[in-house]
């Protein structure tokens, strides 16, 4: 069946009865950058585990927080037994211990800013369109639905630091669309690899982030991202690996 839908999608292309996808792409997100508004809860999964030598610590928790925006403000509350866990993850650490949570970084990193990240996609993809080349088009299939893959390359951003000493850095972007161009799902991955110096250790980075689009009150946003990054120092023997999952539902 997906491959009857990708010779379906495929002809269609070919007898040019869709025009280009980046055209479509472009004209879609003009389209879903509305303002209406919009009451969402969102569920933040982190795991993050911490690597120096033989030594490994590893820290995972859940949060949950209700999200409001409209055209006066954008508010985020943490109901109380998010705050509640907050107050016990504080006590460990003062008594010296490590905490298996890390609920207080995950709230710092739910600030308005990544929230509004989520609920205005249609900026955020065209920001990376901008920065990005375009390299291809083809028709697939995407939950049994004929589709056209788009597939973009840029260069990620690197840290200051390690600007200068890069041996390689790479992007790329793939943005499925329907036939009006509204995207419902990609997928992206940056890396970058290098050495500090001719006497220090060779470091590595690579991030990979899957998201699923909806469209809410005439707005493209993210009900789903996936991130994993894992980073190395000093020639493997410092290692930073994480997962973030981002889920956002819609409430009545």
């Amino acid at each position: 069946m997906r491959i009857q839908w990708i010779m379906l999608v495929a002809l269609i292309t070919s007898t040019g009865l869709w025009a280009d996808g980046r055209s479509d792409l472009a004209a879609a997100l003009g389209r879903l950058n509305g303002n209406g508004s919009v009451q969402a809860g969102i569920d933040f999964q982190f795991w993050t585990r911490q690597t120096l030598g033989k030594q490994s610590s590893v820290r995972r928790s859940e949060v949950k927080a209700l999200v409001q925006d409209d055209a006066e403000s954008l508010r985020v509350t943490w109901p109380k037994v998010v705050v509640g866990d907050l107050t016990l993850e504080e006590e460990r650490a003062a008594r010296g211990e490590v905490p298996a949570t890390a609920i207080r970084d995950q709230m710092k990193e739910l600030d308005p800013g990544r929230v509004h990240h989520l609920l205005d996609q249609a900026t955020m993809l065209r920001r990376l369109m901008d920065q990005a080349r375009f390299v291809s088009e083809r028709a697939d299939a995407w939950e049994g639905k004929p589709v056209r893959l788009l597939l973009f390359e840029f260069s990620p951003r690197v840290p200051d630091d390690k600007a200068g000493r890069l041996s390689r850095r790479s992007g790329s972007l793939k943005v499925w669309i329907a036939a009006d161009g509204t995207p419902l799902a990609s997928s992206e991955v940056a890396e970058y690899e290098g050495k500090m110096g001719r006497f220090l250790g060779a470091f590595q980075s690579k991030a990979d982030t899957e998201t699923r689009y909806a469209v809410m009150q005439g707005r493209l946003v993210a009900v789903h991202r996936e991130t994993e990054e894992n980073t190395s120092e000093s020639g493997g023997a410092e290692r930073a690996d994480s997962r973030r999952v981002f889920d956002l539902k819609e409430k009545p």
